[in-house]
Protein backbone atom coordinates (compact mmCIF):
# COMPACT_ATOMS: atom_id res chain seq x y z
CA UNK A 1 0.00 0.00 0.00
CA UNK A 2 1.51 3.34 -1.09
CA UNK A 3 1.85 6.37 1.16
CA UNK A 4 -1.03 8.19 -0.54
CA UNK A 5 -3.31 5.15 -0.18
CA UNK A 6 -2.53 5.10 3.54
CA UNK A 7 -3.21 8.83 3.79
CA UNK A 8 -6.51 8.51 1.91
CA UNK A 9 -7.58 5.70 4.25
CA UNK A 10 -6.82 7.92 7.26
CA UNK A 11 -8.83 10.76 5.69
CA UNK A 12 -11.85 8.49 5.21
CA UNK A 13 -11.56 7.22 8.80
CA UNK A 14 -11.48 10.81 10.10
CA UNK A 15 -14.58 11.67 8.06
CA UNK A 16 -16.41 8.63 9.44
CA UNK A 17 -15.51 9.66 13.00
CA UNK A 18 -16.80 13.18 12.35
CA UNK A 19 -20.07 11.88 10.91
CA UNK A 20 -20.47 9.58 13.92
CA UNK A 21 -20.01 12.51 16.32
CA UNK A 22 -22.59 14.56 14.41
CA UNK A 23 -25.07 11.67 14.52
CA UNK A 24 -24.50 11.29 18.28
CA UNK A 25 -25.15 15.00 18.74
CA UNK A 26 -28.43 14.74 16.81
CA UNK A 27 -29.44 11.72 18.88
CA UNK A 28 -28.73 13.69 22.06
CA UNK A 29 -30.95 16.51 20.84
CA UNK A 30 -33.76 14.07 19.99
CA UNK A 31 -33.46 12.44 23.42
CA UNK A 32 -33.60 15.81 25.17
CA UNK A 33 -36.62 16.82 23.09
CA UNK A 34 -38.37 13.70 24.40
CA UNK A 35 -37.31 14.54 27.97
CA UNK A 36 -38.86 17.98 27.59
CA UNK A 37 -42.06 16.45 26.21
CA UNK A 38 -42.23 13.96 29.11
CA UNK A 39 -41.69 16.70 31.69
CA UNK A 40 -44.42 18.84 30.14
CA UNK A 41 -46.75 15.83 30.28
CA UNK A 42 -45.97 15.48 33.98
CA UNK A 43 -47.01 19.07 34.57
CA UNK A 44 -50.21 18.52 32.57
CA UNK A 45 -51.04 15.52 34.73
CA UNK A 46 -50.33 17.58 37.83
CA UNK A 47 -52.74 20.29 36.68
CA UNK A 48 -55.38 17.69 35.88
CA UNK A 49 -54.98 16.19 39.35
CA UNK A 50 -55.52 19.59 40.91
CA UNK A 51 -58.66 20.15 38.85
CA UNK A 52 -60.21 16.91 40.08
CA UNK A 53 -58.77 17.40 43.56
CA UNK A 54 -57.11 13.98 43.84
CA UNK A 55 -54.65 13.02 46.53
CA UNK A 56 -52.01 11.83 44.03
CA UNK A 57 -50.92 15.26 42.91
CA UNK A 58 -47.25 16.19 43.28
CA UNK A 59 -46.31 18.94 45.68
CA UNK A 60 -45.13 22.44 44.78
CA UNK A 61 -41.45 21.61 45.31
CA UNK A 62 -41.69 18.72 42.88
CA UNK A 63 -43.42 20.98 40.38
CA UNK A 64 -40.71 23.60 40.78
CA UNK A 65 -38.04 20.95 40.15
CA UNK A 66 -39.81 19.73 37.01
CA UNK A 67 -40.10 23.28 35.66
CA UNK A 68 -36.40 23.87 36.36
CA UNK A 69 -35.52 20.64 34.52
CA UNK A 70 -37.57 21.76 31.54
CA UNK A 71 -35.84 25.14 31.50
CA UNK A 72 -32.33 23.62 31.80
CA UNK A 73 -33.00 20.95 29.17
CA UNK A 74 -34.42 23.50 26.72
CA UNK A 75 -31.39 25.76 27.17
CA UNK A 76 -28.99 22.88 26.57
CA UNK A 77 -30.93 21.69 23.53
CA UNK A 78 -31.03 25.20 22.07
CA UNK A 79 -27.27 25.44 22.51
CA UNK A 80 -26.71 22.12 20.71
CA UNK A 81 -29.11 23.07 17.92
CA UNK A 82 -27.29 26.40 17.55
CA UNK A 83 -24.01 24.56 17.00
CA UNK A 84 -25.54 22.38 14.28
CA UNK A 85 -27.24 25.39 12.69
CA UNK A 86 -24.26 27.76 12.84
CA UNK A 87 -21.82 25.32 11.27
CA UNK A 88 -24.39 23.59 9.09
CA UNK A 89 -23.59 20.18 10.56
CA UNK A 90 -26.09 17.44 9.86
CA UNK A 91 -25.91 13.73 9.16
CA UNK A 92 -28.87 14.14 6.78
CA UNK A 93 -27.60 17.03 4.68
CA UNK A 94 -26.32 16.68 1.13
CA UNK A 95 -22.66 15.74 0.99
CA UNK A 96 -20.94 18.87 -0.25
CA UNK A 97 -18.31 21.42 0.67
CA UNK A 98 -17.20 24.85 -0.45
CA UNK A 99 -13.74 25.56 -1.80
CA UNK A 100 -11.67 27.76 0.47
CA UNK A 101 -9.26 30.38 -0.88
CA UNK A 102 -5.65 29.80 0.09
CA UNK A 103 -5.52 33.39 1.36
CA UNK A 104 -8.49 32.72 3.62
CA UNK A 105 -7.06 29.47 4.97
CA UNK A 106 -3.66 31.04 5.65
CA UNK A 107 -5.16 34.37 6.68
CA UNK A 108 -2.63 35.30 9.37
CA UNK A 109 -0.05 37.91 8.36
CA UNK A 110 2.76 35.52 9.26
CA UNK A 111 1.78 33.35 6.27
CA UNK A 112 2.06 36.15 3.71
CA UNK A 113 5.19 34.71 2.03
CA UNK A 114 3.76 31.20 2.15
CA UNK A 115 0.54 32.30 0.44
CA UNK A 116 2.49 34.11 -2.28
CA UNK A 117 4.55 30.97 -2.92
CA UNK A 118 1.48 28.73 -3.20
CA UNK A 119 -0.30 31.18 -5.49
CA UNK A 120 2.87 31.21 -7.54
CA UNK A 121 2.24 27.52 -8.25
CA UNK A 122 -1.07 28.61 -9.85
CA UNK A 123 -3.07 27.17 -6.96
CA UNK A 124 -6.21 29.01 -5.84
CA UNK A 125 -8.02 26.91 -3.24
CA UNK A 126 -6.70 25.01 -0.25
CA UNK A 127 -8.38 21.89 -1.67
CA UNK A 128 -5.91 22.15 -4.58
CA UNK A 129 -2.97 21.81 -2.20
CA UNK A 130 -1.57 18.40 -1.31
CA UNK A 131 1.49 17.67 0.83
CA UNK A 132 3.29 16.84 -2.41
CA UNK A 133 2.54 20.22 -3.97
CA UNK A 134 3.22 22.03 -0.69
CA UNK A 135 6.70 20.55 -0.59
CA UNK A 136 7.45 22.11 -3.97
CA UNK A 137 7.83 25.50 -2.34
CA UNK A 138 11.05 26.44 -0.53
CA UNK A 139 11.31 25.22 3.09
CA UNK A 140 13.19 28.44 3.78
CA UNK A 141 9.98 30.44 3.49
CA UNK A 142 8.94 32.04 6.76
CA UNK A 143 6.62 29.80 8.84
CA UNK A 144 6.94 26.96 6.34
CA UNK A 145 6.74 24.24 9.02
CA UNK A 146 3.79 25.88 10.80
CA UNK A 147 1.96 26.11 7.49
CA UNK A 148 2.68 22.47 6.69
CA UNK A 149 1.31 21.32 10.06
CA UNK A 150 -1.81 23.44 9.54
CA UNK A 151 -2.32 21.86 6.10
CA UNK A 152 -1.79 18.35 7.48
CA UNK A 153 -4.44 18.93 10.14
CA UNK A 154 -6.84 20.16 7.47
CA UNK A 155 -6.22 17.18 5.20
CA UNK A 156 -6.63 14.70 8.06
CA UNK A 157 -9.77 16.52 9.27
CA UNK A 158 -8.33 17.32 12.65
CA UNK A 159 -9.70 20.44 14.37
CA UNK A 160 -9.31 23.66 12.40
CA UNK A 161 -10.59 27.18 13.05
CA UNK A 162 -14.37 27.44 13.25
CA UNK A 163 -14.23 30.23 10.68
CA UNK A 164 -12.87 27.75 8.14
CA UNK A 165 -15.38 25.08 9.22
CA UNK A 166 -18.17 27.59 8.64
CA UNK A 167 -16.78 28.58 5.26
CA UNK A 168 -16.47 24.92 4.20
CA UNK A 169 -20.09 24.26 5.12
CA UNK A 170 -21.80 27.55 4.30
CA UNK A 171 -19.62 29.37 1.79
CA UNK A 172 -18.89 33.08 1.60
CA UNK A 173 -21.01 35.72 3.29
CA UNK A 174 -23.71 37.13 1.02
CA UNK A 175 -22.65 40.63 2.07
CA UNK A 176 -19.41 40.12 0.16
CA UNK A 177 -20.84 38.46 -2.95
CA UNK A 178 -23.69 41.00 -3.29
CA UNK A 179 -21.83 43.99 -1.85
CA UNK A 180 -22.96 46.28 -4.69
CA UNK A 181 -26.62 46.12 -3.64
CA UNK A 182 -27.16 47.49 -0.14
CA UNK A 183 -30.92 47.13 -0.57
CA UNK A 184 -30.59 43.40 -1.30
CA UNK A 185 -28.23 42.89 1.65
CA UNK A 186 -30.81 44.50 3.96
CA UNK A 187 -33.45 42.09 2.66
CA UNK A 188 -31.12 39.17 3.33
CA UNK A 189 -30.53 40.41 6.88
CA UNK A 190 -34.27 40.64 7.50
CA UNK A 191 -34.64 37.02 6.35
CA UNK A 192 -31.67 35.70 8.38
CA UNK A 193 -29.69 34.95 5.24
CA UNK A 194 -26.01 35.29 6.04
CA UNK A 195 -24.08 32.81 3.87
CA UNK A 196 -24.31 31.65 0.27
CA UNK A 197 -25.60 28.23 1.33
CA UNK A 198 -28.61 30.03 2.80
CA UNK A 199 -29.51 31.08 -0.75
CA UNK A 200 -29.68 27.54 -2.11
CA UNK A 201 -33.50 27.52 -2.33
CA UNK A 202 -34.09 31.26 -2.22
CA UNK A 203 -36.68 32.52 -4.70
CA UNK A 204 -35.16 35.67 -6.22
CA UNK A 205 -38.25 36.20 -8.38
CA UNK A 206 -40.21 37.49 -5.38
CA UNK A 207 -37.89 40.50 -5.34
CA UNK A 208 -39.93 41.92 -8.22
CA UNK A 209 -42.55 42.89 -5.62
CA UNK A 210 -39.89 44.74 -3.65
CA UNK A 211 -38.97 47.12 -6.45
CA UNK A 212 -36.18 45.21 -8.21
CA UNK A 213 -36.04 45.06 -12.01
CA UNK A 214 -36.05 41.79 -13.94
CA UNK A 215 -32.54 42.54 -15.18
CA UNK A 216 -31.30 42.95 -11.60
CA UNK A 217 -32.93 39.72 -10.48
CA UNK A 218 -31.39 37.86 -13.41
CA UNK A 219 -27.99 39.24 -12.42
CA UNK A 220 -28.49 38.12 -8.79
CA UNK A 221 -29.42 34.59 -9.88
CA UNK A 222 -26.49 34.38 -12.28
CA UNK A 223 -24.11 35.49 -9.55
CA UNK A 224 -25.40 32.77 -7.23
CA UNK A 225 -25.22 30.03 -9.88
CA UNK A 226 -21.71 31.05 -10.95
CA UNK A 227 -20.61 30.99 -7.33
CA UNK A 228 -22.04 27.51 -6.80
CA UNK A 229 -20.52 26.24 -10.04
CA UNK A 230 -17.08 27.48 -9.03
CA UNK A 231 -17.11 26.87 -5.29
CA UNK A 232 -19.77 24.35 -4.24
CA UNK A 233 -18.59 20.77 -4.67
CA UNK A 234 -21.08 17.91 -4.29
CA UNK A 235 -19.37 14.74 -3.12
Amino acid sequence: MGIFSIFNKKYIEQEEKLNKKILELEETIARKDKEISDLINEIDKFNQNISVNTSNSINSKQLELIEKNIKDTKEENNRLKAVIGEYNLSSKKDKYYYKVDIEKFFSAVKYKELVAALLGLELKYIQDVTLETFEKISPDIRNYEDGKIKLQKFLSKEFIEWEIVTYLNKGERVSKIYSKSRKLINIFVENDIEFMEDLLNYDFEKLINLGFKESQIKEFITKREEYYLERRVVK
